[in-house]
């Protein structure tokens, strides 16, 4: 990681970017301005396919974070600032250690009962297809405006399958939207959204995702499938 400070300040600022350029070392000026983009987690996971990673911000209890955190590498964490606007910061293992604004101020302390001061976690996961994430785009992909409820299915020890809610059509055909596989410490998400009904031909299929518990692996689940119109990141 090398900080890069931001250069745009305010509503539609460039804190998010100068934190993905921290992470993976880049120019600022190799780095869109995702807020710049209604649809700024599709842009940014389009950017972030070209070194096989993929980005999704979760939302995690303090009790739930403090058990996971210390797993995480480099990530990002968006909060309140001082100046009153969403902001995001470099973090590691759940602590900033990289503020791109000058003043160095970091975020507010969430305070219970405020929901504008919760932090939001950025993580980046590998491995993803630049070229699936296309397809989807292209198709509209399925996104919260087709998913009105989906349900999840244990098959057996650490497998575990996703279907859309009973009677919903779906471009796959109504088979699975993902499915869950591995073990504790190395758990598998396959996304079978963006492939073509399988048939009978064996499985999993589609893109692929590693995490190391099944709690952060749903949140990202329920982070496609439950998705609304974005908070843009401000400052």
């Amino acid at each position: 990681m090398i900080p890069v400070m931001q250069t745009k300040f305010g509503k539609g600022g460039d804190c998010f970017s100068a934190c993905i350029a921290s992470i993976l070392e880049l120019p600022l000026s190799d780095v869109p301005v995702f807020c710049d983009y209604p649809n700024w987690r599709e842009q940014t996971n389009i950017f972030l396919a070209e070194f096989g990673l993929a980005y999704v911000d979760i939302h995690l209890p303090g009790d739930l974070r403090d058990n996971l955190v210390e797993y995480w590498g480099y990530h990002i964490i968006a909060g309140k600032s001082s100046r009153g606007l969403r902001h995001a910061v470099v973090g590691y293992k759940g602590t900033m250690i990289h503020d791109p604004h000058p003043s160095g101020d970091g975020l507010m302390p969430e305070v219970d009962g405020d929901a504008t001061t919760d932090y939001e976690y950025g993580l980046f996961v590998s491995k993803m297809d630049k070229a699936s994430i296309e397809r989807q785009l292209a198709r509209g992909g399925v996104m919260s405006e087709q998913i009105t409820g989906f349900g999840v299915t244990k098959r057996n020890e650490h497998h575990w399958d996703i279907y859309p809610a009973r009677g919903q059509w779906l471009h796959n055909g109504g088979h699975r939207l993902f499915t869950i596989r591995g073990e504790p410490g190395r758990v598998v998400v396959y996304n079978e959204m963006d492939y073509p009904a399988p048939g009978d031909q064996p499985g999993p299929w589609g893109s692929h995702y590693e995490f190391s518990c099944i709690e952060t692996a749903m949140s990202f689940i329920s982070g496609i499938l439950m998705s609304e119109s974005p908070r843009r990141e401000g400052e």
